[in-house]
């Protein structure tokens, strides 16, 4: 037996008393608890024939007492370092050594299995191998788990490699330092870096309103985190940018003249410190323009800049002093393109834009106003001023970053204002709407003038194009003019343009003309809420048709017991509803006739309808007699009435047509029956006449037809 009594037990007594009626007792042997590993161990316990009162040993008399293993004999497995953080290299890969220690025993061979993941995935791409195991010999205690990072040019915020050992054989155990994490800090720019997209923007100056201009900046590199922008404007120094292009600053002035203005009217600059004192005198005149003249002197004592606010001619004649006055004409062109804050464009100072997580582009917004001066290109600065993480915190290097341009020029492109702003209207009577709703009637003579107008400046040769560009009236039976393109001089305004309207006979609905302004060029624009006039051509040529007796029954003469048929008749189109009063005129009316006065009423309907009679009575009757007869004439009662027949109108006998238009037979076939077929209300008996006409096939020769 292996084990040592007093190492692996102990026995608190030999002996073991039964008292009268007990029939079992526990030996009193305890397994002592060390710290030492072992492998599975075992001894004895024997009862010995040295018994007292009477009682005899029986058959089994011997116990083995087994000891499992204990204290991981084979070795208790775990990392020796838990946390470890590693920089992601810029090239190629970095090694990372982790140990592996074997606790407890160091019996046998034991081979540990690993794996390493990022959130329960294989850590692919950020290590070179990301499984494996290690094998223990018998009596080794450390072993070294070789990692290698890669690197890569991903953006990426902190990642957790998770190295795990999972299982050990040969009968080893793995410890609670079986996980080590190896932390990879963010890197690649994970949250990026703002700069404008273009270094000059341009936008349009708008014509009726403010309009907000977004000037887009990119995130490069990392997307991760939303992003605070802060951003400024401000006013370009066009004074830099004509030295920065080589522009002598001089040549902004009046050639100078000998002497210097009383004091009264000079302000003293200091430029003593200046490398250029003269130039630098002229510098800061040209920039302020409250300036309008400087003088320069170079003393031995330091050079002498004073500055003037109004036009005053030297009136001290020194030969060491020199004055030069400003060239309005070419400041003010210097100063054409720099855009004035508060009249051009809004400014704002530290104003914030937001750009989210994962987006690569967010607009920073600048209002740009309207005026109403003709104006060139002007242009001011926006510059981003400060990117800050939101919500998220991160190592001074991983901040995200503003890189270049981060300065950006917006420029306010030469606005529709300086080349022109064309507007159209008419001035031709019974115009409304300013001029943008014009009726006329259709006669002869008949024209629509249209004025094209170029408001605001008018710099420069520009071309407009208008066009009929709708209505219901159609060009050339209606009307003529469909449209021009026309030609501004440098200076010029306005132009006309005209609508011919055409007379014909033919009656007409109202008919609508749609005239635009429909594209211009050479930097004039068109104003959108007066860019078309509706030309509206009243009905015309008795649209309603006109109503009159048929001229057979203009003059009729009647007989006693005759029924008078005094037909109406309404030319077409006959458009809407109509009414016709009637009236008999005759002496002595109200004693000969009941009925004199009366009123028609013409529809106007689709609807098919065979013959319409209407009674009409007599309006006038004029009878031939006798002159000596001793009776007086007089009308029959039936005779008072005119019947008048409209005749069937929307097609209210039908339409006739084949049934089929071809058949294909052979001869032996006998006969074909050919069908025709009434469509529509089919009101009425009709006749047909019907004939057959030969083509390849004779008549009596190849086909005989017949009639039903």
């Amino acid at each position: 037996m292996m084990n040592q009594k007093g190492e692996d037990y102990s026995i608190a007594s030999s002996d073991v008393v039964l008292l009268e009626g007990e029939t079992s007792k526990a030996v009193p042997i305890y397994i002592i608890n060390d710290i030492y590993p072992e492998l599975e161990e075992s001894f004895l316990v024997q009862l010995l024939n040295q018994t007292t009162g009477g009682a005899k040993l029986g058959a089994l008399t011997e116990a083995v007492i087994i000891i499992e293993a204990s204290d991981d004999p084979y070795g208790l497995f775990g990392f020796q370092i838990t946390k470890l953080i590693v920089e992601e290299p810029e090239f190629n890969s970095v090694k990372v050594n982790l140990p592996i220690i074997r606790n407890s025993g160091t019996l046998g061979n034991v081979t540990i299995e690993w794996v390493a993941t990022i959130n329960g995935q294989l850590a692919t791409g950020d290590l070179r191998v990301v499984s494996g195991n290690v094998t223990f010999a018998p009596g080794e205690t450390i072993q070294t788990l070789l990692l290698e990072v890669l690197a890569d040019d991903v953006p990426e915020t902190e990642e957790v490699i998770q190295v795990q050992l999972t299982d050990a054989s040969g009968g080893g155990t793995i410890g609670l330092d079986g996980v080590a994490n190896i932390i990879i800090p963010a890197n690649d720019n994970p949250y990026g870096t703002v700069a404008f997209v273009q270094s000059v923007y341009r936008v349009q100056e708008p014509l009726e309103r403010s309009s907000c201009a977004n000037i887009t900046v990119r995130r490069s590199g990392g997307h991760f985190g939303q992003l605070l922008l802060f951003y400024s404007t401000s006013d370009i120094d066009v004074v830099a940018l004509a030295v920065e292009e080589g522009e002598d600053l001089l040549s902004y002035y009046e050639s100078p003249i000998q002497g210097v203005p009383d004091p009264l009217w000079r302000t003293w600059v200091n430029v003593s410190a200046a490398g250029e004192p003269q130039y630098t005198c002229a510098t800061l005149c040209l920039k302020e323009h409250a300036c309008s003249a400087f003088s320069f002197f170079s003393a031995s004592e330091g050079p002498q800049c004073f500055w003037m606010t109004s036009s005053i001619n030297p009136s001290v004649n020194n030969s060491d002093f020199w004055t030069y006055k400003k060239n309005m004409t070419r400041v003010a062109s210097l100063f054409s393109g720099q855009a004035v804050a508060g009249s051009d464009y809004e400014p704002v100072t530290r104003q914030w834009a937001i750009m989210l997580e994962g987006d690569e582009i967010a607009n920073l917004t600048v209002s740009i106003l309207p005026d109403d001066f003709p104006e060139m290109d002007e242009s001011f600065l926006i510059s981003l001023l400060e990117v800050h993480l939101m919500n998220i915190t991160a190592t001074f290097e991983n901040q995200p970053t503003i890189g270049q341009p981060n300065t950006s020029t917006v420029t306010i492109a030469l606005n529709g204002d300086a080349f022109g702003v064309f507007v159209i209207y008419s001035i031709s009577p019974n115009t409304s709407e300013d001029g943008l709703f014009v009726e006329v009637q259709e006669q002869p003579q008949t024209s629509v003038e249209l004025v094209i107008h170029r408001t605001g400046g008018s710099l420069g040769q520009v071309t407009v194009e208008w066009r009929v560009v709708g209505g219901t009236a159609t060009e050339g039976l209606d009307f003529i003019g469909a449209g021009d393109i026309l030609t501004f001089a440098e200076g010029e305004t306005k132009k006309t343009a005209i609508l011919t309207i055409l007379d014909d006979s033919d009656p007409e609905d109202d008919e609508s003309i749609i005239v635009s302004l429909v594209y211009t060029e050479g930097g004039s624009r068109i104003l959108p809420s007066s860019d078309t006039v509706r030309v509206n051509i009243l009905a015309n040529d008795n649209v309603a048709g006109i109503v009159s007796f048929q001229t057979a029954s203009r003059s009729v003469i009647g007989h006693e017991g005759e029924m008078l048929q005094f037909h109406v008749i309404r030319t077409p189109p006959g458009r809407g509803n109509v009414t016709v009063n009637w009236k008999i005129i005759g002496q002595n009316i109200e004693f000969n006739i009941a009925n004199f006065t009366g009123q028609l009423f013409f529809p106007e309907d689709d609807i098919p309808e065979l013959e319409e009679y209407f009674l009409v009575n007599l309006t006038y009757v004029e009878l031939i007699m006798a002159p000596l007869t001793s009776f007086p004439p007089r009308l029959d009662s039936e005779g008072l009435t005119a019947q008048i027949i409209i005749d069937a109108n929307d097609g209210a006998r039908g339409m006739i047509q084949w049934q089929h238009s071809r058949f294909e037979v052979n001869e032996t076939h006998g006969s074909v029956m050919l069908v025709a077929h009434r469509s529509g209300e089919a009101l009425g008996h009709v006749s047909l006449f019907v004939y057959a006409q030969n083509l390849e096939a004779q008549l009596g020769l190849d086909y005989v037809f017949t009639p039903v």
